[in-house]
Formats: C-alpha cells, structure tokens, sequence
C-alpha cells in the first residue's frame, strides 16, 4: 500500500521525423491518410530516489529500440521524435518527463532512467545484495498491466461510458482518471523461480502496459524491475535483477 504509490504509468507517444539537412528540420512521416504517423503506448515506472529518478525499462523509454518496422523507417532516413512522454503517480497531476534525462547501459539489458519533477511520493528501498539467494522465494509485481484498460475496468459502467465521450486523446483520459483517483497499479504475487545474471523469472502475472514496473522481493525491497512475458505461458515471466539499474543511478 506504502510504495505503490511510488509506481507510476507511462504514456507516450512518438513519430519519426527526416534527418534535417541544410540547416533545415525534416518534416514529419506521413501515414497514409496524409496525417502525421504517430504511435502510442504505455507502460510502467517507479521512483528511485529522492532527485526524482524514475526506473522503467529501456524499450518503455524509448519504444522503437529492437523494434523492425522502427528500424527500417529509420534505415530511410528518419529518426524517432517524442509528441508526448508523460508519468502519472497515484494521486498526483500527470508530469511531463523529458526524454533528454534519458540515461541507458551499453549492454543489452532491458532497463532505462529518467527523471521527473515530483513531490511527496515514497522512495522504495531497492535490495542490496545477491538476488540469487532469494530464489524459491515470495516476490509481488506492481505495475499498470493492460495500461488503463485494468483501470477502466474498476469504476462504474455510466462514469466510464461519460468519460469516453468527453475526452478526445489517451493524455485526457490519463489526467480525468487522475482527478478521479483511479490511477493506481494492479498488484500480482507469485514465487521467484530463478535466477539468471540478467534475468529473473517468476510465475506472477503481467501484461503489456506493465513492462518497467517494480518487483518486490519477500522483505518489501525491490529486486528487479519487470520487463516481459513468455507468450502462450502465464508460468513464465521476467524481470532485470536490481543491481543492474543501480549502476545507472549512481
């Protein structure tokens, strides 16, 4: 109850833009109705320290990394270009990040920093040690799984049904569901079954939407941040071992 607050939902949303040349900014891809394309997704965060440092995964920061369609767009000579980049805190005014405190590992683990403006919201210890030793062990997932679907789901049919007719973007429906206080993330529990050296597995479920959120270990810390699922089998899911991401902290 104490450090879900802490977990925060992502929202972004991104297109490509052609590399600029002679001193001139390139202009925007196009979908095919002639419009500006643009992707949008969310996923999940928490706050890491007291300076505002949020942990996330590194495809939730930026979501066209070992992303093909995004590759080959970019191999014709555009790069990716945020519209929006947003974090919401239970109980708090959704924030702007800004992707330029991006901070990333030159390996390939899945794991990202970024830094937000926000106030009063609980740091959740992260666990200093040998995750290996806490295999077998109670672990709990917190994160916003299927993005504001499992949100939507909680209120009354009527509010929600009103709510969809007002708003007019998903960065609306995030704030309406802020002022409401339905923001919140979904709890999953389950047992640490093993241990890798860039991989925890675990049975708790999760979906999309809740890639980045935090894993807690049995003692309340944070051992690893969660960041994907084994299609076709709910027994199998997967997160970066802390220790990885305090190397970006520091």
């Amino acid at each position: 109850d104490e450090y879900a607050r802490s977990v925060c939902l992502i929202f972004g949303a991104f297109g490509f833009r052609a590399v600029p040349s002679d001193g001139k900014p390139g202009e925007l891809l196009k979908s095919t109705d002639g419009r500006p394309f643009r992707a949008e997704y969310f996923g999940s965060a928490f706050l890491a320290d007291a300076a505002g440092h949020i942990v996330t995964n590194r495809h939730v920061a930026t979501p066209w990394w070992g992303d093909e369609t995004s590759d080959r767009i970019r191999e014709q000579g555009f790069e990716p270009e945020f519209f929006e980049l947003l974090a919401c805190f239970p109980g708090k005014t959704p924030v702007a990040i800004d992707p330029a405190s991006l901070r990333v590992r030159n390996d390939d683990a899945d794991i990202a920093v970024l830094r937000v403006d926000v106030k009063d919201v609980p740091v959740p210890p992260l666990f200093d040690g040998g995750v290996r030793g806490l295999r077998g062990g109670h672990m709990v997932v917190l994160g916003y799984a299927t993005g504001v679907n499992a949100l939507l789901a909680k209120p009354d049919a009527v509010v929600v049904k009103d709510l969809m007719a007002r708003v007019k973007s998903r960065a609306e429906l995030l704030t309406e569901l802020a002022a409401r206080n339905a923001v919140w993330p979904v709890p999953t529990q389950g047992a640490l079954n093993d241990v890798l050296e860039k991989q925890l597995i675990y049975d708790a479920g999760t979906a999309a939407g809740g890639s980045g959120g935090p894993v807690f270990g049995g003692e309340g810390t944070v051992i690893g941040v969660n960041f994907a699922i084994l299609t076709g089998f709910a027994g199998s899911n997967f997160g970066v071992p802390i220790g990885l991401a305090r190397e970006l902290l520091k």
